[in-house]
């Protein structure tokens, strides 16, 4: 099994459903942070440093078995995003798996590919938020993609920091921005993704593929865990993949790429 396979196993053990919360207090969300240290600390991140969802995406990268360059296991009690982006950027830049928006195209997003989208905070600077697609599903007209998706930085009941399941809309963009990325938390662009494991179909779909009427605009396949279809639609721009067959068991807002945001904690 490849990474983007075990990244989505990973993912729905934590979040099986559309309802899932993963937070406070919890074992497993501890261990996804590195271990708890304190009461407003644990190893790789600090309450109020404003980093969960890249923490909690570094915590899901290290249990799928992901290359050593590619994240952050060492302490780094401030919060750790910009090591963490810096990372992952840089592993996957060297192995071609790094993807920029491109102006009338949408994104080729498959199910455990990481995406990062940015948008402007109410500080006035650009906050960048990073999750995991768990499924995505092209419209008609080729205009936009539904995409779920899987984040930490979000909210639980009492207000605190988890992990949740998202519902994010990602359309071609008219404003400056190549890819424009709509949600209930509100608006952004896609900044760039990581096409885990590689741009082939074939290089972590060892499970049974789900393709239907390729070529006659065959009806959604739905996606692990109960999520939202994904299409088979063909289209140029994006030939969509459908997502893996697997078992569904039992934010970080950085600014640029230096500094990290210790007081801006709006669910994106």
């Amino acid at each position: 099994m490849g990474l983007r396979a075990n990244l989505l196993n990973v993912v729905l053990k934590d979040l099986p459903n559309a309802n899932s919360v993963l937070g406070e207090p919890s074992a497993r969300w501890d261990e996804l942070l590195g271990g708890r240290t304190g009461p407003n600390s644990w190893g790789r991140y600090g309450r109020g440093a404003g980093t969960t969802c890249l923490i909690v995406a570094n915590g899901w990268a290290i249990d799928a078995g992901f290359p050593d360059d590619m994240v952050i296991t060492t302490p780094t009690p401030s919060g750790g995003g910009v090591p963490v982006i810096t990372a992952q950027i840089n592993g996957a830049k060297t192995r071609g798996w790094l993807h920029t928006p491109v102006q009338g195209e949408l994104p080729n997003l498959r199910p455990g590919d990481i995406y990062n989208i940015n948008h402007v905070n109410a500080s006035g600077n650009d906050g960048l938020h990073e999750g995991v697609v768990l499924s995505a599903t092209l419209s008609p007209d080729g205009q936009m993609l539904t995409v779920e998706t899987a984040d930490g930085g979000q909210k639980d009941a009492q207000g605190r920091e988890a992990a949740t399941r998202q519902v994010r809309t990602f359309m071609v963009g008219h404003a400056g921005h190549a890819v424009e990325v709509n949600s209930k938390f509100g608006n952004g662009w896609l900044e760039r993704y990581f096409a885990v494991g590689g741009d082939t179909p074939d290089d972590v779909l060892d499970a049974p593929k789900a393709v239907s009427s390729i070529g006659t605009g065959g009806a959604p396949v739905r996606a692990p865990g109960g999520g939202a279809p994904v299409s088979t639609t063909p289209h140029t721009a994006i030939p969509l993949w459908p997502a893996l067959l697997v078992s569904a068991g039992a934010g970080i807002f950085i600014y640029g790429l230096v500094r990290v945001s210790m007081s801006d904690k709006r669910k994106y």
